[in-house]
């Protein structure tokens, strides 16, 4: 379990925010689910597509003709065909699992958690729109990391309801989370504390985008930001992982935004972060889970749509669209 009590509440007007509990190194992680425990694609003026098994199936089995008329459709294909950044695998693949969370990414955001309790406390925050839109996709995605990490597991924390649309809302978001939290704990916190930002920022890239006035071109400017809403005495580092990536077609024609989840380029900065190695992960003995992997019924999209499934929007999450 986290060092604090998990907080089984993801209500409109409740955080689970706790004081910080006595400890050499605690962490603070910070965990998007969209773009992060699955793959999104950036679609301009809709929900952001899925790519899950069932779309690209529904794509790959489109005519010539109707495929040429399908922006959409397009875009999948291209998505699912790429090499991830560092992998020797295509998103199509490392996309398996259910409609909203790929098994692959379930177990290496569970090695994170893992790698960060060897360490001292853990405090776990839920960072996204699910943890109003989505309460059940919460649940089930607790159980499979607790499938993982063989014992319990649940977010500890949520970061505040009321949050504005777009990266400069999710970011002061957390950045507001931390403020509170510390002052809670400013009589008990000792020792250094790690903050560990899983966040793509609704498939943005950190293109000079302000929050509060910074403007915010890089994960340093993101570091930089959440430094300043700590007390300066305070010993912290901090690292934002930006699971995003962003390509032109062969054809020049489309640019193609993609929250990559944890692929391992970002699942390794973040090890690294924590102070370990890819070699270094079997010695936390964090089982791989056998057997069945989760069905896309596990978790029903807000609505079903014959065609592409979305995610929520928000993030890629919001309202569960689809038609072409």
């Amino acid at each position: 379990m986290s060092e604090t009590s998990p907080s089984k509440t993801f209500g409109p007007n409740t955080s689970g925010l706790r004081p910080a509990q006595k400890c050499t190194v605690l962490t603070l992680l910070f965990v998007d689910i969209d773009g992060v425990v699955n793959v999104g694609i950036g679609d301009k003026g809709a929900g952001a597509l899925s790519c899950n098994t069932e779309n690209i199936a529904y794509a790959e089995n489109m005519g010539k003709d109707e495929l040429l008329r399908c922006k959409t459709a397009q875009m999948l294909k291209l998505v699912a065909r790429q090499t991830a950044e560092q992998e020797t695998c295509t998103y199509g693949q490392l996309c398996k699992g259910s409609k909203q969370l790929a098994e692959v990414y379930i177990r290496r955001l569970a090695e994170i958690i893992a790698a960060a309790k060897t360490q001292g406390g853990l405090i776990c925050v839920l960072a996204s729109t699910w943890r109003t839109k989505n309460v059940q996709g919460v649940r089930v995605l607790e159980e499979a990391i607790s499938r993982h990490l063989k014992e319990p597991f649940a977010f500890d924390a949520n970061t505040g309801s009321k949050e504005c649309a777009g990266p400069t809302g999710r970011l002061g978001n957390i950045g507001k989370f931390l403020t509170d939290w510390a002052q809670a704990s400013a009589e008990i916190l000792e020792g250094s504390v790690r903050v560990l930002v899983l966040e793509d920022f609704h498939i943005t890239p950190l293109n000079g985008w302000k929050c509060n006035g910074k403007s915010i071109s890089s994960t340093l400017d993101v570091e930089e930001y959440l430094r300043q809403c700590l007390p300066q005495d305070l010993d912290v580092s901090l690292r934002h992982i930006h699971p995003f990536h962003q390509w032109t077609d062969s054809s020049n024609q489309m640019v193609l935004q993609v929250g990559c989840g944890l692929a391992k380029k970002h699942f390794h900065k973040a090890l690294d972060f924590l102070g370990y190695d890819v070699d270094a992960l079997a010695a936390l003995e964090v089982p791989r889970v056998s057997g069945a992997p989760l069905h896309s019924s596990d978790v029903p999209l807000l609505s079903e749509d014959p065609a592409f499934s979305r995610g929520f929007r928000g993030g890629w999450e919001g309202e569960g669209f689809v038609s072409l």
